[in-house]
This record gives C-alpha cells, structure tokens and sequence, in this order.
C-alpha cells in the first residue's frame, strides 16, 4: 500500500488546493464577473461534455485500466494495445458526432424556450467533448502508471488557473462571450498538451501505437469486453450530471447557476476519494489478474472504512456551517436558495464513498457485465426522477433525484458483488463510525450560534469530541489511528495509545 499511500496524499494535498482554489475562484471571484446565467452556461457546457466522453471514449477507460498490465511487455504488444485505445474513441467520435448533428434540431428544441443561450454555443460541445476524451485516455494511461499526482495538478490547479484567466479577460471586457467560450477550448488544448509531454518523461522511450491487435491471443476477450461496455456507456455520467442537464432545459441557465454554485460546495466531500481511488483502481486489477482476492477485499473492506470517516466528518462540517460557507460567496442572495441542494448531493457524496471501491472491484471482475445492466437500469430512473422532482422541488428536486440515483447505483453493485464473490466491504466498526456521524450530526443540529464565526468553533469542536476522539479511542480503523500517530509524530509529538 506504499505507492497507494504516497500518491493518495501528494493527489489529496493537490485536489484540496484545487479546492480551495476552486472555492475561491466560483464563490468569490466568478460570481462578481458572471450573472448566474453565464455561471449557468460555463457549468452546463462542462456537464454536457462529461455526458458526451462516455460514449465517445467507447469504454476505452475501462479497458486501459482492466487490460493495461496484460500488454505491457514486449513493447511490441504494448504499441499494439495503444493503437486500439486511441484509435477506438477516434472511431466512436465519428458515428457519435454524426449522429449529434443527424439530431440538432431535436436537441436544441429541449432548450430553447428556457436556455437560448446554451443553444448558441451548443456546436461549441464538438471540440471540448473531442479534446476531453483524449486527455481521459491520456490520465488513465499515466494512471496505470500507477502516477496520479502530476495529471491531478494540471487538472485542479492549472486548469482552473487558465478558467479564471479567461474569465477575468470577459469580465474586464477584453473578450466576447463567444471569446469566453473559445478561450476555454484553448485552455483544454493546453492541458492536452501538458499530458503528453509529462506522458513522455513518465516513459522515457514512448512507445509509439501501432495497429495489429486482432492478431494477438487478447484480441476475442478484449473485443466482446469492448462491445458489451459500449452497451451500457454514460449510465454513471447520467446519473451525476443528468441534473445539470434537465435543470437547464426545465428551469433555465439562472437556476442552473445557483445549482452549480451549489453542487461545488457539496462537491468538496468527495476529493479524497477521486485520490485514492484514482491510485487503487489499477491495484484492484493487478489483484484480479493474480487472483489474489484477499487483496480485493481488503481494498474494498480499507477504503470503505475511511472513506466513511472522511465523508461523514466532511458531511456534518460542511452541513453545519453552510452559513459561513455562503457568507463568502458573492450576491449570496441570489445562491442561498441552493442550500437543499447541499444537502442532498453531500449525502449522496457521502453514500457513494462509503461503498468504498464497489465500481472498481465490478469493473474487474468476472462480473463486470452486470455493471452495465445496473447502469442501464439507473439512468431510466434517474431520468424519471429528474422528470418528477425537477417540476415539483426546481433545484432540490433535482438534487434528490441524484440521491436516489447514486443509492441504487451503489446498492446494485453491492448486492452483486456480495451475491456472486461473497465480498462485503461493511463490518462492525462501519456501524460504529455510522452512529457517531448521526449523534455528531444531530448535536451541530441541536446547537445553534448566531454569530457564525464562533458556531464554526463550536462546531468544529463538536465534530473532533463526538466524532473524531471516539473513533480513535475506539480503534475503529487502525489505518486512521495510524495516520494520526504519523501526523503527530512529524510535529515531534509520540502517542503511545
């Protein structure tokens, strides 16, 4: 777990700086340069292209991360195997963005009485959907690299620094809104870029793809892998961005701007796991390959474990100073009716890393085809929901629609997974930690400060008595009493507890 550890934390201290840079650049600065609508355009543009890549990557993700270590040598087979990855969303490309313009008029019909402007930039999605498929093929070969840290400081920090830069040049009226939208795309040209070239310092001789990997022993496995992913694609992009799609079309790129606002507050809960899971996932399929699968369910068992940790003192953190927090988002008057949607999405952040590993461990598995059943299944009923709530609730509708969503999309794998390998990642300390979340919950409920600043120290307190000191105390997961003494010891401090 070394490379696990050291990567997780180097990904971890990037993906909170991003955080923080994020929070200060969508709650402090973009708010004052962009009405909400423009936050609303910039937000469902981003969440349409992340609809978009699953289908145009064509499972490609998948099958670098579960086929990678049996290509790897001789560089022969290796090239073999690059040609397809690359070449297959190149192929998918095709037909899907055919198939885009085929369909316009259809498209833009669903937006264009409550969204115009998002109806305007739509043929913008071409070439950010393009680019972004390949910089996801790129980041999940360096990934099989089992190398994470580099890839997540271009995306949270010098993206986000490049966003901000294009954005100021609208606000001070440098550029169009249409520059806006083009300066974006440069930005992910230059991210493209970047990748490549630390790709070619991570590998030194680059291999260079080739074709001729139907002539190989890996070619009938890997393409009926290929074929049935295909068939269940964007089922877990439905299911988290769905929202932000149907929220335009039903309610306008305002509502959706709050929303966005919204969603990135509650989005901060789920970092860890984006880090850990980015450095476990190709272990999990080391581990299948060698079929040692008392490694698959201690993965599965660990990262459940303190992921919960991590999200439920996030959770309660974050849900009980939410008035501090929407205190330092510029005209917050306009943001604060997004508060249900913090609710909602955090539990479902909270929900979703508690399963700990489950689509990594299904997707590596003999049974990864029930992965595409079960993700078939939840993208019809998360458009259902999405249909119900959005009209009766507006954004937390929405909001809940995607709780609903992620709670069967992780009950289904976990109900498979325990059906067909027996594996569980829940034991008693899971339900020790659960119980200490709900009383720490209720008691930052309970108490209640008028001055915020002071309620934040209160509560922080609450959280470290209540929840934190009894899980170490407790010794409910040894891998946190672990990390505390290592953090304790590096400021010259020995626990002997």
């Amino acid at each position: 777990m070394g490379i696990v550890v050291r990567q997780g934390v180097k990904a971890s201290i990037v993906s909170y700086a991003g955080a923080l840079l994020g929070y200060i650049s969508w709650l402090l600065i973009i708010p004052t340069w962009l009405d909400p609508e423009e936050v609303g355009l910039v937000r469902v543009i981003g969440d349409a292209v992340i609809l978009m890549t699953p289908f145009l990557h064509a499972g490609a993700l998948n099958i670098i991360i579960k086929y990678y270590p049996y290509f790897t040598k001789p560089k022969a087979l290796e090239a073999k195997f690059l040609g397809y990855v690359i070449g297959l969303p190149l192929v998918a490309s095709v037909l899907f963005f055919a198939l885009f313009f085929i369909f316009n008029d259809v498209i833009e019909s669903a937006y264009i009485k409550e969204s115009p402007l998002f109806v305007q930039y739509i043929y913008y999605l071409v070439p950010f959907s393009f680019l972004a498929v390949y910089i996801q093929v790129l980041e999940y070969l360096i990934k099989a690299e089992l190398r994470i840290a580099i890839p997540r400081f271009i995306r949270e920090i010098v993206v986000r620094l490049g966003t901000l830069g294009v954005i100021a040049l609208y606000f001070f009226k440098y550029i169009s809104l249409t520059g806006l939208v083009q300066g974006l795309i440069v930005v992910t040209i230059i991210h493209l870029l970047l990748l490549l070239i630390y790709y070619k310092r991570l590998r030194g001789d680059i291999v260079w793809p080739t074709g001729g990997i139907q002539k190989t022993r890996y070619f009938k496995p890997l393409l009926n892998y290929t074929l049935f992913m295909f068939m269940g694609l964007g089922g877990g992009a439905l299911v988290s961005r769905l929202d932000t799609i149907m929220t335009t079309s039903f309610l306008g790129l305002k509502e959706t701007g709050v929303y966005a606002i919204a969603f990135l507050i509650a989005q901060t809960i789920e970092l860890p796991k984006r880090s850990f899971n980015s450095i476990i996932s190709p272990l999990v399929a080391i581990a299948f390959r060698e079929k040692d699968m008392k490694s698959v369910t201690k993965y599965y068992h660990r990262s459940s474990l303190n992921l919960s940790i991590i999200s439920i003192a996030l959770f309660i953190g974050l849900w009980s100073n939410l008035d501090l927090v929407y205190n330092f988002v510029s005209h917050k008057e306009e943001y604060m009716s997004g508060a249900g949607v913090v609710f909602f999405i955090g539990l479902a952040k909270v929900l979703d890393m508690s399963m700990g590993v489950n689509y990594e461990v299904m997707q590596n598995s003999p049974y990864y085809k029930w992965s595409v059943y079960t993700a078939v299944a939840v993208s019809l009923i998360a458009i259902g929901t999405n249909l119900i709530f959005i009209p009766m609730w507006g954004i937390t509708g929405a909001a809940v629609a995607t709780l609903i969503s992620v709670f069967l999309f992780n009950f289904s794998r976990f109900v498979v997974l325990k059906w067909k390998m027996n594996l569980n990642p829940f034991r008693w300390n899971n339900l020790g930690i659960l119980i200490l979340g709900i009383i720490c919950l209720g008691l930052t409920e309970w108490v209640s400060i008028s001055n915020i600043y002071i309620d934040f120290v209160v509560n922080g307190g609450i959280i470290m008595l209540i929840f934190v000191l009894p899980i170490y105390l407790l010794r409910l997961s040894g891998d946190f009493n672990s990390f505390v003494k290592n953090m304790a010891a590096r400021v010259g401090v020995t626990i002997n507890y």
